[in-house]
């Protein structure tokens, strides 16, 4: 009988520093799940991070989806990456659920050729810089929280301030701009957080007028609004909208090609369902002269590293928010770095990414992670 890859699946909970708040959700975890494809020897490894209010599915979902396919009658010596996505096309999976069996796969084909994962794609290293996002709070803890973040990640040149879409936002920039040590680069995500362009104009200008350098504005209307989309980014200048929650696939991001609805797309592999699929949508936005940065919903180490690969091979990625794995507790003995305010891959085979044994056992012992 030919070889075939098995599948083991387990579901990761680790506790978050500090709870992190969106416009929409306070979050306290990492509810993610781990899937491991075994070939002989080699074992890939991927993680999914679903966020049902974009990808649609929850921990549970995936691990059911996951839990059914026992093994994969693939052989990955011979079989490429196309061809595992086709196979994946036979069965109802989530795009989440595909991006963890995506990353595994590239992992476990990196380990047999022995090679990193973006160099399944690129003969040369592409990086963009990297930026910390603040969660929302109060204004007048905001510029405690910046003073914070600049003295951790003194190498960090670019700040993502999550929105609420109220006239605190306003406030929050004064905050954040007043306590800043060194001068910054900003990207805004306002999480769908405006009623109505109207609104998400006047309120980003003020915002600009403040922080100065603002890159980008990420979603500032509720998704799939793309005739306000395009208001707000004929409307807006010295600074790029991007679609996020407008996008999750393929096809979303030609309805914004077509459209010319934004300048950029923000590609999140867990909801475009993997990096062969974020690959697929980043080169019809260079073809159509879009700028995509690559972003991350609360994704741990080895989901990260997986994006920090797919940007490492990816030469329209103007900048990256890869920073979800700084937010808890390390516990792998080699995943991305931040170098020079840069994520960097591993250099290791694969994804590069190698949990710390012994550092697991003390997070569940304590209760901080939770494995399953």
């Amino acid at each position: 009988m030919a070889q075939r890859i098995t599948v083991e699946v387990r579901k990761m909970n680790l506790r978050l520093r500090e709870p992190f708040m969106i416009s929409f959700h306070t979050f306290t975890h990492q509810e993610n799940v781990l899937v491991k494809l075994h070939f002989g020897d080699h074992t890939g490894m991927g993680e999914a991070a679903p966020f049902e209010w974009v990808t649609g599915d929850s921990q549970q979902d995936v691990l059911d989806q996951l839990t059914q396919l026992n093994e994969i009658p693939l052989d990955p010596r011979d079989t490429e990456i196309p061809e595992f996505h086709r196979f994946l096309d036979d069965y109802a999976v989530s795009a989440t659920t595909r991006a963890a069996l995506d990353f595994a796969y590239h992992d476990l084909i990196g380990k047999i050729r022995g090679v990193p994962v973006w160099k399944l794609y690129a003969s040369r290293q592409h990086r963009a810089s990297e930026s910390f996002t603040l969660s929302i709070k109060a204004p007048n803890a905001m510029g405690e929280e910046t003073r914070s973040v600049c003295e951790k990640y003194p190498e960090l040149e670019v700040l993502k301030i999550k929105l609420k879409g109220d006239e605190a936002d306003i406030e929050r920039a004064e905050r954040i701009r007043a306590a800043l040590p060194r001068p910054m680069r900003f990207m805004i995500d306002a999480n769908q957080g405006f009623e109505n362009p109207e609104e998400a104009v006047r309120i980003l200008r003020k915002i600009q007028g403040i922080l100065g350098d603002v890159i980008l504005v990420e979603e500032p209307l509720p998704k799939g609004d793309l005739d306000g989309l395009k208001q707000v980014k004929d409307q807006i200048e010295g600074t790029m909208i991007f679609a996020d929650e407008s996008v999750v696939n393929l096809e979303d991001a030609m309805k914004i090609i077509k459209k010319q609805a934004a300048d950029g797309i923000n590609i999140k592999l867990q909801k475009a369902g993997g990096i062969w699929p974020g690959r697929r949508i980043a080169e019809a936005a260079e073809s159509a002269g879009l700028k995509v940065m690559t972003g991350c919903m609360l994704e741990g180490p080895l989901a990260i590293t997986a994006g920090v690969h797919f940007t490492a091979s990816t030469p329209n990625v103007i900048v990256t928010d890869l920073s979800a794995d700084l937010l808890t507790t390390p516990h792998t003995r080699s995943a991305a770095t931040l170098e020079n305010g840069q994520r960097i891959p591993p250099p290791h085979p694969g994804l590069g990414v190698e949990y710390d044994k012994a550092r697991i056992k003390e997070l569940t012992k304590s209760g901080e992670l939770v494995i399953e």
